[in-house]
């Protein structure tokens, strides 16, 4: 099931995640990469907004300011999550 109450999550103390540091090319190959998958899941969810945003950030760190911009206004426009809609429009 999608809907996960809060009984069925678990703490783990003291728990830390940090991410191996990149070179500029592997950011850039990962962005790229992203964005050919968030393509692929926007064409198959574009009733969902999330994956916009995403699609956004990725082109906004590739530089293509034009794509990101429609990108965050198609998250925006679909209206769900108000502070992700609101982190759109101010990016």
């Amino acid at each position: 099931s999608s809907d996960v109450c809060s009984s069925d999550l678990e703490t783990i103390p003291d728990m830390r995640f940090s991410e191996v540091p990149k070179t500029k090319d592997q950011l850039i190959s990962k962005f790229k990469r992203d964005v050919n998958i968030l393509l692929k899941h926007t064409k198959e969810n574009s009733k969902d907004p999330r994956w916009f945003y995403y699609l956004g950030d990725s082109y906004k760190n590739l530089g293509m300011h034009e794509q990101a911009i429609e990108a965050y206004q198609n998250c925006w426009e679909l209206n769900g999550w108000d502070e992700e809609s609101a982190w759109c429009m101010y990016k």
